[in-house]
């Protein structure tokens, strides 16, 4: 994979830094987290940074946002087995087609994708979570999701109890072209600076 500057869609430093320049174009880049961790004034700074003109900070770079992938499936399917079925092939139409159009049309395809709480009854609760909140959260789509990205920025937040600030976590939590790492970040005002 080639992480060029020109070929990648930059958000603010740190996360510049742990992806090597920002969201890769021509591939399908998951960012994952409950809500209020920043997931969406990330994908906002990205739709925006692709209209401006390099001179003002902008990049020519197209990007396609899906904000959220889960609320497609979730509220469309009854929780049956036939309900599932559906929704899982449709699953795999849409993760195709976004795989599709991102490497057809070279474009950075960002999906947002929000976290269910793990509990203990769940077959894989020791594993495949992160914390949150001072929660155990995993992605809504699960594992047979991960299929269809590239790479999943996972976003935390924890409270601070002396500040009553959070602090927000983007984890690389899987990705075919990136190692593993983990950034701070907060939000602004003026977009997503470091921590």
């Amino acid at each position: 994979m080639n992480h060029q500057l020109d070929k990648k869609l930059q958000q603010g430093n740190a996360i510049d830094s742990i992806t090597l320049g920002g969201v890769s174009v021509g591939e399908v880049t998951e960012l994952c987290g409950e809500n209020a961790t920043g997931k969406t004034q990330l994908v906002l700074q990205a739709s925006i940074a692709c209209q401006l003109r390099p001179s003002l900070g902008g990049m020519h770079i197209r990007v396609i946002v899906v904000d959220s992938i889960a609320s497609i499936c979730t509220s469309h399917f009854e929780n049956i087995v036939d309900g599932l079925e559906s929704r899982s092939q449709l699953l795999r139409a849409i993760g195709y087609g976004l795989q599709s159009i991102a490497a057809t049309y070279n474009v950075a395809v960002i999906v947002v994708n929000n976290v269910v709480d793990v509990f203990p009854s769940d077959r894989d609760s020791s594993t495949h979570f992160m914390m949150s909140s001072g929660r155990k959260v995993r992605p809504t789509l699960g594992m047979g999701w991960a299929r269809n990205i590239e790479t999943r920025l996972f976003f935390t937040k924890t409270l601070n109890p002396s500040t009553q600030m959070f602090g927000r976590l983007c984890s690389i939590l899987l990705s075919t072209t990136l190692e593993l790492n983990a950034c701070r970040f907060k939000i602004t005002e003026q977009g997503v600076p470091d921590a």
